[in-house]
């Protein structure tokens, strides 16, 4: 496997490698001599993740529209996607925002 997209965030994972997200959304789990060994699955619609935190077996990740995701770090496998209306309080929102 080839990582074909500009890498955003990465981490270091003791004992797994060094995670990345790409500007599509998607994680990748690099090994010691920087090779991908697994990738996620394109999500459609998800932007990259410019937030992300390890706490095994999970990883999260948030993205630019505050969109929230759990993915597996066994399998990079997108587990729960959590959207940002569902977090947001609509009475307080502006028209049109």
């Amino acid at each position: 496997m080839e990582l074909m997209n500009r890498v955003v965030r990465l981490n270091y994972v003791d004992g797994a490698g060094l995670l990345v997200t790409d500007v599509t959304g998607r994680l990748h789990l690099l090994d010691d001599d920087l090779d991908v060994v697994r990738s996620s699955p394109v999500v459609p619609g998800a932007g990259p993740a410019y937030a992300v935190a390890i706490a095994d077996p999970w990883v999260i990740t948030k993205d630019p529209y505050g969109n929230l995701a759990r993915w597996s770090l066994a399998t990079l496998a997108l587990a729960d996607p959590l959207e940002t209306h569902v977090l947001r309080d609509q009475a307080d929102l502006l028209e049109g925002e």
